[in-house]
């Protein structure tokens, strides 16, 4: 029989505007298409190769491929909405940790997004000028290294903010002692988070490393938003 609490988080739960399933199959798929969609990208993560981009950035796979990251960033962004109010929801969670969150994932998101889109729409656009340049002007090459540049800050400033939002989920999780499987989920979580912050710093100011030590941590948070997707299925949030 439910106690009062649990009761109470059945009715938080029944009143949220996306029903933990829903959220948890977004959260799933935007996984899913948000890996594919990594390993079909090109190993674009160095600010000085402006002229492999520009190569890359003229076909179709690639103008596909960032199409396919967008949608999947929106899939995820849903699913994690959903994630954030089955958290307020629980009983005992510090709900000023657990609301700074979601904020800061929708900065992320907005941040995630304008790349991708503009990796989509506007990139190839400039990709396509440099390519049929014979001999591009300085001042040409210097406009599309800035904003090649610029798109790579949005990623690791995404990523960042992505790694801060779940450590801040873990602790309020932790905190609000939940017991069983969850209290691995949140230690999970808060190792994801301090590996997510220290390489997307070591990736901006060491581009030379940033294959090295994003592939490692993109697996790590996979994990994690597997785990998540799987809590938020089973509603053991």
């Amino acid at each position: 029989m439910a106690t009062g609490d649990e009761r109470e988080v059945e009715k938080l739960q029944g009143n949220a505007w996306i029903p933990q399933r829903t959220a948890a199959a977004a959260l799933a798929l935007g996984t899913a298409l948000f890996g594919i969609g990594t390993l079909l990208h090109p190993p674009t993560v160095r600010r000085e190769d402006l002229m492999h981009v520009v190569r890359e950035g003229a076909t179709s796979r690639w103008l596909a491929d960032h199409w396919l990251l967008a949608l999947s960033i929106a899939l995820m962004t849903v699913g994690l909405a959903g994630f954030h109010a089955a958290l307020a929801a629980r009983p005992g969670v510090r709900r000023g940790v657990a609301s700074l969150a979601a904020p800061l994932g929708a900065v992320s998101a907005v941040f995630w997004m304008a790349l991708f889109v503009f990796e989509a729409a506007g990139w190839p656009a400039i990709a396509a000028a440099l390519a049929q340049s014979s001999g591009p002007a300085p001042q040409l090459l210097a406009v599309a290294q800035a904003f090649w540049s610029t798109s790579l800050a949005l990623g690791y400033a995404g990523g960042a903010l992505f790694a801060v939002v779940v450590g801040l989920c873990s602790v309020a999780l932790l905190r609000g002692g939940p017991g069983g499987s969850l209290n691995g989920f949140a230690r999970l979580g808060i190792v994801t988070s301090l590996v997510g912050m220290v390489t997307q710093a070591l990736a901006w100011l060491f581009s030379s490393l940033a294959l090295v030590v994003l592939i490692p941590a993109a697996i790590v948070f996979g994990v994690w938003l597997g785990a998540a997707a799987w809590c938020l299925w089973h509603r053991n949030l």
